[in-house]
C-alpha cells in the first residue's frame, strides 16, 4: 500500500518533521496514528528516532512513501553526526549526546524557514543550535499564544493546537560568529571555518565535547544548560592557553578554587577516548603548573589548604605515569576494551575468568593490572564460537542477553563463561565496544537458560491460556514450581511436574474447545455440576480459568457427550 501523496525528503531534513509532514499531506487528523503504523510509537513511547541504539525498521514507511530505505535513513541525526568511517562509537558518546545534547521532547524550528521552505530541518534536532544560519534569528521552541512546546509528533508541522502558526512568530536577530562556526562545522565546509582544534576531531566528538563542557559549565540539570557556545569555542582556539583560562574560569565559578576530585573525575571519565586523551593531558599539565596559582594568576590559594590537595596531585600524576609504565591493563582500561561496568571485572576476577599479573601500589592500596592478551582471549573466544550458518529468527544483542541471563538469576559472569565453555554462541558481528558487538540467537539463549525446563510462559502457550491463570495453578500448588527466580517473578518448571499436572486435572476451556454445542465454561459447569462434579479453583478475575479433577466418572460423562473425542482430554 502506497500513500496518495507522496513528498520528497530534503536532504537536510528531519526524520520526525518528515514523517509530520507526510501525514499532513494525507490527510492524518492525528501523526501519531501514522507513527504507530510504522511501528515507531508502542503504546505511548515513540522510538528513538534522532540516534537510535539499533538499526531502525524503515520498511513500511519506505513502502508508504515510495523512497529507498538508504533515503530516509539518512534523515537522523545518527546520519548526520556520525561518519562512515567511525566503525566503532563507544556508547557513552552516544548517550550523552542523545540525552544532552538533542531536542528528544521537543523540537526547535525558525519561523522564517517554515514560512519560505515548509520542512524541519535536521540540524535543529541539535541542542547546541539556538540560532538559524540562513536568518540569523533565534530558533523558537514553544507557541508565542499559549506558550506549550513544539510536540515533535504534533499534527500539522506549522501550526500549534491552539490554532497559532508558528510561521507568524515574531523573530529575534541574533549575530553570533560560533553559532556560525558549528553549522559550518555540521555541514563539512571545514575550508571555511577559522583555525580551531575542534575541526581536527570527528564531528561526533566535535559535538561531543562541546556538550560535555557545556555540563560543566552550567550544571547537570537540562534546564540549567543554557549555550555559552562562545566560551567553549574559544577554548580550542589557542591551546592549551585558552585551556588553561577556561579550567581557572570554571574554578572560580564553582566559588571553590581548590575543588580538585570533581574536576579531576570530569577530565577522566569523559575523555579517555584516545582521541579526545590530549584534553586530559592537557589538564594534568595545570595541575602540576597552574593549580596553586591558576594561569591567570587570579586564584589565590594558602599554603595550608594548597597542602590539602598538593598530595592528591602528586598521586594522580604518579598513578599516570606508573599506568605509563606498566606491562598490563588496570581495571579502566579492561571495562573498556570489554565494553562493561568497572564492578564487573571484581566478579570475572572472582570467577578465574580475569587473573591479575599484578599491580602498582599507590598510597597503600593496589591498583591491579591484567594481562592485555588475557582480554584478547576472551574476545577471541567469542569471535571463534560465532556460528557461521544461523536461522535466528530473532537476534538480541549483548546488553539484552545479559538482561535474560539477569531475570534467570545468573550473572555476566555466568555469560561469558558460557561462551567461553562453548555452551553458548553468538550468531553475528556487528559494530560496538568490545562484548556489545555480539548479538545472540534469543530462542538459543532461551533454551540454554531453561536447561530443559518450561517457563509459565511456555505452559500458557501450550494450553492456549492466559498467563495469570497457570501463575495461581503455581502458586495454590496445582503445578509444582521446580525452581523459582527473583522473588517468586519467575517461575520453571520441569517437563515431569507439567505431565503429573496434565495426568491429574484438565482445564474447563479443554472440553469447551471440543464439546459440540456448549460454547461456554459456565455452561459445562452447570451441565457437571448436575452429576456432582465441581471445579477444583476459585474464579478470582474476570478471564480466570477453571481447572477440574480427571476422573473416572468424568471421562464417562464426556464419553457420552464427546464420543472418542474424550480419550484426547484423558
Amino acid at each position: 500500500m502506497q500513500l496518495l501523496i507522496r513528498p520528497r525528503p530534503f536532504p537536510d531534513e528531519s526524520l520526525r518533521g518528515y514523517i509530520v509532514r507526510l501525514s499532513e499531506a494525507n490527510g492524518y487528523n492525528d501523526s501519531k496514528m501514522l507513527f504507530r503504523y510504522l511501528g515507531l510509537q508502542k503504546y505511548n513511547k515513540f522510538e528513538n528516532l534522532l540516534i537510535p541504539k539499533k538499526s531502525l525498521d524503515l520498511t513500511r514507511l519506505s513502502i508508504l512513501c515510495s523512497h529507498p530505505i538508504s533515503v530516509l535513513q539518512k534523515l537522523t541525526l545518527y546520519h548526520s553526526l556520525f561518519d562512515d568511517y567511525e566503525n566503532e562509537i563507544e556508547e557513552n558518546i552516544k548517550h550523552m549526546i542523545w540525552r544532552r545534547g538533542t531536542c528528544a521532547h521537543k523540537q526547535r524550528i525558525c519561523p522564517l524557514c517554515l514560512k519560505e521552505t515548509r520542512y524541519h530541518k535536521n540540524s535543529w534536532e541539535l541542542s547546541l543550535f539556538t540560532i538559524c544560519n540562513i536568518h540569523k534569528c533565534l530558533l523558537i521552541d514553544e507557541c508565542q499564544v499559549c506558550h506549550k512546546i513544539i510536540d515533535p509528533y504534533r499534527d500539522s508541522l506549522s501550526s500549534c493546537k491552539c490554532g497559532f502558526n508558528y510561521a507568524d512568530s515574531k523573530v529575534v536577530i541574533v549575530e553570533s560568529d560560533d553559532q556560525q562556526f558549528l553549522h559550518k562545522i555540521f555541514y563539512r565546509k571545514v575550508n571555511l571555518v577559522k583555525e580551531n582544534l575542534l575541526i581536527k576531531l570527528p564531528l561526533s566528538h566535535s559535538v561531543y565535547v562541546m556538550i560535555t563542557l557545556a555540563v560543566l559549565i552550567r550544571g547537570q540539570r537540562r534546564k540549567d544548560q543554557i549555550n555559552k557556545l562562545d566560551e567553549i569555542v574559544e577554548v580550542f582556539q589557542d591551546w592549551p592557553n585558552s585551556f588553561f583560562q577556561f579550567v581557572d574560569k570554571v574554578r572560580i565559578q564553582k566559588g571553590n578554587p581548590i575543588v580538585f576530585s570533581k574536576l579531576k573525575t570530569f577530565f577522566e571519565e569523559h575523555y579517555y577516548n584516545k582521541k579526545l586523551k590530549f584534553i586530559v593531558k592537557a589538564f594534568e599539565t595545570y595541575l602540576e603548573q597552574y593549580w596553586k596559582t591558576g594561569y591567570s594568576n587570579k586564584i589565590l590559594i594558602s599554603d595550608f589548604a594548597y597542602s590539602k590537595v598538593s598530595s592528591k596531585i602528586t598521586a594522580t600524576l604518579k598513578r599516570q605515569n606508573a599506568i605509563l609504565n606498566k606491562t598490563g591493563l588496570n581495571r579502566r582500561e579492561v571495562a573498556r576494551s570489554l565494553g562493561i561496568g568497572l564492578d564487573q571485572i571484581e566478579m570475572l576476577q572472582e570467577r578465574g575468568v580475569l587473573k591479575p599479573i599484578g599491580g602498582v601500589h599507590l598510597d597503600g592500596n593496589p591498583n591491579w593490572l591484567y594481562a592485555e592478551d588475557m582480554v584478547i582471549s576472551i574476545i577471541e573466544a567469542f569471535d571463534n564460537n560465532i556460528r557461521t550458518q544461523s536461522d535466528a529468527k530473532e537476534e538480541i544483542n549483548f546488553y539484552n542477553t545479559l538482561s535474560w541471563f539477569m531475570k534467570y538469576g545468573l550473572k555476566l559472569a555466568d555469560l561469558v563463561e558460557s561462551v567461553l565453555n562453548s555452551k553458548l554462541a553468538a550468531c553475528k558481528k556487528s559494530t560496538g565496544i568490545g562484548l556489545n558487538q555480539y548479538y545472540f540467537d534469543k530462542n538459543e539463549v532461551l533454551n540454554f537458560l531453561k536447561n530443559g525446563m518450561l517457563t509459565i510462559e511456555d505452559i500458557s502457550n501450550i494450553l492456549r491460556i492466559k498467563r495469570s491463570s497457570v501463575e495461581r495453578w503455581v502458586k495454590f500448588g496445582y503445578i509444582k514450581g521446580t525452581k523459582t527466580l527473583r522473588s517468586g517473578n519467575f517461575t520453571l518448571i520441569s517437563h515431569q511436574h507439567f505431565s503429573n499436572f496434565r495426568e491429574e486435572y484438565i482445564a474447563a476451556v479443554e472440553i469447551v474447545r471440543l464439546h459440540p454445542y456448549i460454547r461456554s465454561t459456565e455452561k459445562l459447569l452447570r451441565e457437571l455440576g448436575r452429576f456432582g462434579i465441581t471445579p477444583c479453583n476459585e474464579k478470582i478475575i474476570p478471564g480466570d480459568v477453571y481447572l477440574l479433577k480427571k476422573s473416572g466418572e468424568l471421562l464417562k460423562i464426556l464419553e457420552s457427550q464427546l464420543g472418542n473425542l474424550a480419550k484426547r482430554l484423558f
